[in-house]
């Protein structure tokens, strides 16, 4: 077994780094940019293990796709659809890969075997299935119901007019039926219970908007709800505490509608925002080592929600410079971190850092929202629980949280990393404070396969041994 040995930071550095695009753009924009007409370009592409696994899928599919420095270009297959070729893919443990090639799958690909690692048949995937045959797709599940490996065995009914989808799993099950959507003549997708992790379905409809395809996104609030006026609460005139009251009973009140018209991706020139994600990573190590760390190519107005993670550690003491004319977020250690009570549901894939982070601070940090964790690579609340407590701070976890009892002072330790890309890499944070080993560090190659490198254009010394 592979570790990564790292060794502290000697003192504060200031550095900008230029990181590649979202692996969630990127994988997005990939499949788009098959679907519509004529050649595309993705400047800055994410070389993720994730997006390799799309791009490999749609060669499989007779796609011409070229790479030259940071640029990828597509041409669209729209008229090899749908094909008669067999084809077989596994897409490894790629969530986001399995989720968006089953529907894609069973639009255009009726000879498909789709397959995944051991966690990846695991994970849940039954709401997607059932949507997609309430849309007249039919599938042969090779093992266990509504779980890979499955064959297609009938594509889709584009006449079809509306499904319904649980959302209180996965976004990415809404991503899915989304891409794919203006091939149908009108199609309704009607969320079901709450819809998680909403910003990353946002950001479909943003990518699928630069290709010239919009949505009509409606929130419909359920009309039963009156206050204790008696007044229709849609249009509430109420006083503002009530306002407040009611705006916290809706939030499970309420059900998202997308509404899309049959239409075409237009190819285009497409440049992809730095992932956000990935930036977390860097600025938790400026945030715990007083250094100053910026990111490059990421707008202030990111569609990205995990931009916004630079915000939560300004709330914890950092200074925070949002740079527009150069798409530069920097953020700025200081001498004390604070502690606090953050919901992330609506940015999950940054939890664990923020954990981790948390361990730097003197005090009690609760983060709520994290239901989807457990579905995760990991279950990585559990993961994060057991490896925290390696460093002896105190943690506790639910069902959709967790608690940090921190002395700011954590220790030492070795990390276990689940084949679970986001466990090495938030942990690895605190070896940018502390000495720190990481087993399996070769599973960021999931998302970030350059982290190892840029620990050590920062000055975090990084060794591997086996």
């Amino acid at each position: 077994m592979q570790k990564a040995i790292i060794q502290p930071l000697q003192q504060p550095v200031e550095k900008i780094i230029e990181l590649a695009g979202s692996k969630s753009i990127t994988n997005r924009a990939l499949l788009i940019a098959s679907l519509a007409r004529g050649r595309s370009v993705l400047k800055n592409y994410s070389t993720s293990d994730d997006s390799k696994t799309i791009i490999e899928f749609l060669k499989k599919l007779g796609a011409k796709i070229t790479m030259s420095g940071n640029n990828l270009t597509i041409y669209d297959i729209v008229n090899e659809l749908p094909t008669k070729k067999k084809i077989e893919h596994n897409v490894g443990p790629a969530g986001t890969a399995a989720r968006f090639l089953t529907a894609y799958g069973s639009a255009f690909c009726p000879n498909l075997i789709l397959d995944g690692s051991e966690r990846m048949r695991q994970r849940p995937m039954k709401p997607l299935f059932q949507a997609l045959e309430n849309l007249g797709a039919k599938f042969k599940f090779l093992q266990k119901p509504y779980s890979l490996p499955f064959k297609v065995i009938k594509t889709l009914d584009f006449t079809r007019q509306e499904v319904e989808v649980l959302g209180s799993i996965s976004s990415q099950f809404i991503t899915a039926l989304l891409i794919i959507s203006p091939f149908f003549k009108q199609l309704n997708i009607k969320v079901k219970d709450k819809l998680v992790s909403e910003p990353y379905a946002d950001i479909t409809l943003a990518v699928m908007e630069s290709f010239s395809v919009k949505v009509e996104k409606q929130t419909v609030f359920d009309p039963s709800i009156t206050c204790n006026t008696g007044c229709n609460c849609q249009s509430c005139s109420c006083s503002s505490n009530f306002k407040k009251e009611l705006e916290e009973i809706m939030k499970n009140e309420v059900t998202k509608i997308f509404k899309i018209n049959s239409s075409r991706y237009t190819a285009k020139n497409y440049f992809i925002e730095a992932d956000a994600s990935s930036s977390s990573y860097l600025w938790s190590i400026a945030a715990i080592t007083k250094s100053k760390i910026g990111v490059k190519n990421l707008p202030i107005d990111s569609i990205q929600s995990d931009s916004r993670y630079a915000d939560l550690l300004a709330q914890m003491g950092c200074k925070v410079n949002k740079k527009s004319k150069d798409n530069i977020i920097e953020v700025i250690g200081t001498e004390i971190l604070k502690p606090l009570t953050i919901d992330m549901e609506a940015m999950p894939d940054t939890a664990q850092t923020l954990a981790v982070t948390a361990c730097f601070t003197k005090g009690r940090t609760e983060i709520t929202g994290l239901s989807t964790l457990k579905h995760k690579e990991s279950d990585r609340l559990t993961a994060t629980e057991t490896e925290l407590k390696k460093m002896q701070v105190d943690v506790f976890t639910g069902e959709d949280f967790i608690i940090i009892e921190s002395d700011a002072n954590p220790k030492s330790a070795e990390i276990n990393t689940y084949d679970d890309h986001r466990m090495a890499m938030a942990f690895a944070v605190a070896g940018a404070r502390i000495p720190m080993t990481i087993n399996n560090p070769e599973v960021v190659a999931k998302s970030f396969p350059e982290f190892w490198q840029i620990l050590t254009e920062i000055g975090v010394k990084v060794d591997f041994t086996k």
